[in-house]
């Protein structure tokens, strides 16, 4: 059942690097609706705006939400209809002297960043929006908050860990038609989860599902609700190397597990329904003397599916993620760059309108970076903006911004 998928399209775009600027002129920023952008820096949040003189996004404000004894280790930003969400989180170690105060907070901030309300917490692991209510992962739990940060329900996960972490937490939540998806990154054992949340007050699991592998990571995870498919990015190191899966499952999932630590699949598992398709999309030998495929950095949540590529001749490249009789291809690849001797770069693909705001992070021989890439999608996709962002970033920590629409 392993595959390396074949890229749809060749690029036809002569090599240029991947730090080259490009300026949004003020005439050409005049035809779009220009968001703010707000992204943690460090301790700090910082909102940047487009400025028509330099014709790129310059910093404007700079909050610090509250001292503490140490910095965030992860961030989560939402957008309500009038107020911004913030998830801090603060990790806490196996040695750490525990206190009664909770380190790790919900934060809700008005339209101008004023702290209006906190909700504190042992840990904020992962964090979404259903437009009407706040839903977190923390404390091996789903919490479901209302606007003003009070607690309706929460409901055990169960998932149980090894080691000093004896309850997991997910830490990635997508929200489809009143059902939240779960996703456990935490090596060993793995689940992915499936949370009714029609009622808030009122939650319920409905799938708790492992999967096993060898020192393997659930990476990301995405849904196609027209082709019932939930998608999930898997990444495994052995001895021998290591590489990246994609796993189709089917949208209502029941549970269960299934086993992906050897290299031959069960032919069960596609003929009882609990895998639709599954493709090796990258491979590295150890020390690194072979590679193929391709890494997926970044993908959206919901179709048109997106993903940002970084292949094996480290080129960058944004491409639709398309499913065929649940075989994945790579379809019109707009082609952003070398990005050379980056390992692990990180990003992150917000659709608005005809525009997609791409924010990457990384780590090459020469710089830690943040680039803003914006891109017209309205027809032939275009790179509009190309430019670095002055943020602090703790390279190998996670990566959050949010787009701000301006009001009319």
């Amino acid at each position: 059942m392993f595959r390396h998928i074949k890229n749809a399209l060749r690029l036809y775009i002569m090599p240029k690097n991947f730090f080259t600027d490009v300026s949004l002129s003020q005439k050409r920023a005049l035809s779009y609706s220009l968001p703010d952008l707000l992204v943690e820096s460090g301790t700090q949040l910082i909102q940047f705006a487009y400025n028509t003189q330099t014709q790129k996004y310059e910093s404007q404000t700079t909050v610090d939400l509250e001292d503490t004894s140490s910095p965030p280790t992860s961030w989560e930003l939402l957008a309500l209809s009038d107020s911004i969400i913030v998830g801090q989180n603060i990790e806490s170690r196996p040695n750490q002297e525990k206190t009664d105060q909770s380190q790790s907070k919900v934060i809700k901030l008005s339209q101008s960043l004023e702290q209006l309300k906190v909700y504190g917490c042992g840990d904020v692991a992962a964090m979404a929006t259903d437009g009407n209510y706040i839903f977190v992962c923390t404390d091996g739990k789903l919490v479901a908050l209302n606007q003003d940060l009070e607690t309706l329900d929460e409901v055990d996960l169960a998932l149980q860990g090894l080691g000093w972490r004896k309850k997991k937490n997910a830490h990635d939540i997508l929200i489809d038609k009143s059902i939240a998806y779960l996703l456990d990154n935490i090596v060993f054992p793995t689940y992915i989860l499936r949370v009714d949340i029609s009622n808030p007050s009122h939650l319920q699991i409905l799938t708790t599902f492992n999967i096993i592998g060898v020192n393997h990571h659930l990476r990301g995870q995405w849904i196609n609700p027209e082709l019932k498919q939930w998608c999930i990015l898997r990444y495994y190191g052995t001895q021998a190397g290591s590489g990246e899966n994609i796993i189709i499952l089917p949208l209502d999932l029941d549970s269960g597990s299934v086993d992906l630590s050897s290299s031959h699949i069960q032919r069960s598992y596609f003929q009882e329904g609990k895998i639709l398709g599954y493709e090796s999309i990258s491979y590295a030998s150890f020390g690194g003397s072979e590679k193929s495929g391709f890494y997926l950095i970044a993908v959206t949540s919901f179709p048109p599916i997106l993903g940002l590529i970084h292949d094996e001749q480290e080129r960058l490249y944004l491409a639709k993620i398309k499913t065929f009789n649940n075989r994945i291809k790579l379809q019109d690849k707009l082609y952003l760059g070398e990005l050379k001797h980056c390992r692990y770069p990180k990003g992150k693909i917000t659709p608005i309108g005809k525009l997609l705001f791409l924010v990457i992070q990384g780590h090459t021989n020469q710089r830690l970076f943040t680039r803003l890439l914006i891109i017209d999608v309205a027809q032939k996709p275009s790179i509009i903006l190309n430019q670095n962002l002055e943020v602090q970033s703790l390279y190998g920590s996670t990566m959050s911004y949010l787009l701000l629409p301006q009001n009319n």
